[in-house]
């Protein structure tokens, strides 16, 4: 059973929250309201970091997308992990993704920052802001925007919405947009969607060279998957105007891309693949060390 601390207010959160594990439910001045599932390991100091995780696409039936269903993910159950709910998936219950982007004047990133801001003063960690899919594009986004002490790590990101499956970006566009489903059903969408959505959300981050504020970035994309390449094919090309090669890419010493068969051992084999970073970034503020990562 699930433990729910409710506060009215982030500093309320932020005097009293720091040992209590479970969903914090947290309402801001603003109106919003943030949910995050904290774990144990959070509060460990072994551990120099933690780990703001968000998720990917959710089942029609989930009223939250806890990512990877927080805690009994993939992830190994010790590590410190910073589950964060994406509210508009609450509110749209038809969608099954939202990328963490919020509805156009919502103000709903700028909450998530400043309550990511927060558990920084608490627990004075460094923050990683980790995920896969969609949710690997909204790790890089609060990498993008954060000014605190950060890293990020993602597996197959979405790094344009638009590079994402029809059938997840459409509903998306039509449930916070209101764009008609005749509209999105011609040729054209995709380009009537970009001209109608500019300046409004951001939809794609087309370059490493945006996120300057991270310490560290290492994304990586499964190559057999045609989703995943085609994100990092143009993510790499926006960065450094050349194409992608399999294997590791570098932008700086710490700016790194990996294009490889993570599965070619086993399926299981990727998901080690992500503890085992994962778990030398929560520990290690040091550069990263491909060879310490156990690809």
């Amino acid at each position: 059973m699930n433990i729910v601390h409710v506060w009215d207010s982030l500093d309320e959160f932020e005097n009293a929250a720091r040992g209590l594990i479970g969903i914090h439910s947290i309402n801001l001045l603003n109106g919003n309201s943030v949910e995050i599932k904290i774990n144990k390991a959070v509060f460990d100091s072994a551990y120099s970091s933690l780990i703001v995780l968000f998720g990917g696409a959710k089942k029609i039936k989930d009223e939250i997308a806890w990512p990877g269903r927080a805690f009994g993910s993939f992830l190994d159950e010790d590590l410190p992990v910073v589950a964060v709910a994406d509210s508009t998936l609450k509110e749209l219950t038809e969608l099954q993704l939202g990328w963490y982007t919020g509805k156009p004047g919502d103000s709903f990133k700028d909450s998530l920052t400043d309550v990511f801001k927060s558990l920084q003063r608490m627990l004075d960690k460094e923050i990683i802001f980790a995920g896969g899919n969609g949710g690997g594009f909204a790790a890089l986004e609060f990498g993008r925007k954060f000014k605190g002490r950060a890293s990020v790590m993602t597996w197959d990101a979405h790094t344009d919405l638009y590079d994402a499956p029809p059938s997840l970006v459409k509903p998306f566009l039509g449930a916070v947009f209101g764009f008609s489903r005749v509209a999105l059903e011609k040729p054209d969408w995709k380009k009537f969607s970009m001209y109608r959505t500019n300046g409004k959300i951001r939809t794609n981050i087309i370059s490493l060279e945006t996120l300057k504020s991270p310490r560290r970035l290492l994304c990586l994309h499964q190559i057999t998957n045609p989703i995943a390449r085609l994100n990092a094919e143009n993510f790499w090309l926006g960065t450094t105007g050349k194409e992608l090669t399999e294997g590791e890419n570098r932008f700086g010493e710490d700016r790194i891309l990996i294009l490889a068969d993570f599965q070619k051992e086993s399926r299981g084999a990727y998901a080690r693949t992500i503890n085992n970073i994962l778990r030398t970034f929560s520990r290690d503020l040091s550069t990263i060390n491909i060879r310490n990562l156990s690809l």
